[in-house]
């Protein structure tokens, strides 16, 4: 069931109201939302604008002069108020509509100084002889459904276990829907680990699974020194394979498809 998100705000003698459909959304989905701009004073207003915004934390220099500072990117804009006399209590009602981008940024923990990043829609006014006045929400990305199903599956019928803590986290930015796995006891002698990087193309997930070997001799070790020890394989699963007709998850038609392929490695290096 879709929970509306509603936010107000004050700025440049104006009250802002949006009422988003969701409380949150997924890779890939439409943000619709309605917008309401109440004038508590006679304006004129230069300009008006709404706009989903990406951001995220880059930094410069190394060691001691390692600073950060925030890149922003307006992914969709839309002009509001182009050069208006507004009188006093006048209302304006607007209807604004943005889709993500395909396998965009997920929203990170803000705790997390180097994971830092986002989405953010904002509404901008300018009102000369004031500054032009900025205010907005943050908004709430997550995983596509498929990649929710497919990391549930894992977990769940696999009984692998994600790792949240490793240094390829420090590189979320560049590598968004990467996760590793620890195996389970029963596959503990074989592997180290599964990372799982999935991409969104149309109806189609795609899915790379590197298997980090785990080392049983000599030579296996030699292989681990010069990063041979890992065996990479993509599959895909299409809508169909993901959920069933009535939109179910189907975890036993994911699983198997990547147990397959798990066990297809153990048995060539046997």
């Amino acid at each position: 069931m879709k929970t509306p998100n509603k936010k107000t705000w004050n700025i440049s003698g104006c009250e802002i109201t949006v009422v988003f459909d969701q409380s949150q959304y997924h890779q890939g989905d439409t943000i619709n939302c309605s917008v309401s701009v109440t004038f508590n004073k006679s304006v004129n207003v230069k300009t008006m604008m709404i706009a989903i915004q990406e951001w995220w934390k880059a930094s410069t220099g190394s060691g001691d002069s390692l600073t950060y500072y925030t890149e922003r990117k307006d992914r969709v804009i839309k002009v509001l108020i182009d050069d208006m006399e507004i009188e006093k209590g006048n209302t304006y009602d607007y209807e604004f509509t943005g889709q993500l981008p395909d396998n965009c940024r997920l929203s990170l923990p803000s705790e997390d100084t180097i994971q830092r990043g986002g989405w953010k829609l904002f509404v901008a006014v300018d009102s000369p002889p004031a500054e032009e006045q900025i205010e907005g929400i943050d908004l709430k990305v997550k995983p596509y459904r498929e990649f929710t199903a497919v990391y549930n599956a894992i977990e769940s019928d696999l009984n692998f276990t994600h790792q949240t803590k490793f240094m390829i986290d420090y590189f979320v930015g560049l590598n968004r829907n990467y996760r590793r796995y620890i195996p389970p006891e029963s596959l503990s002698s074989e592997l180290d680990c599964m990372d799982v990087t999935l991409s969104q193309s149309g109806e189609m997930t795609k899915c790379e699974l590197i298997f980090d070997l785990q080392e049983k001799s000599l030579k296996d070790y030699a292989k681990m020194v010069v990063k041979q020890d890992k065996v990479k394989r993509n599959i895909q699963f299409s809508s169909d394979e993901i959920f069933d007709n009535e939109k179910n998850v189907n975890a036993k038609m994911i699983s198997q498809k990547i147990e397959e392929e798990i066990k297809s490695v153990v048995k060539e290096r046997a």
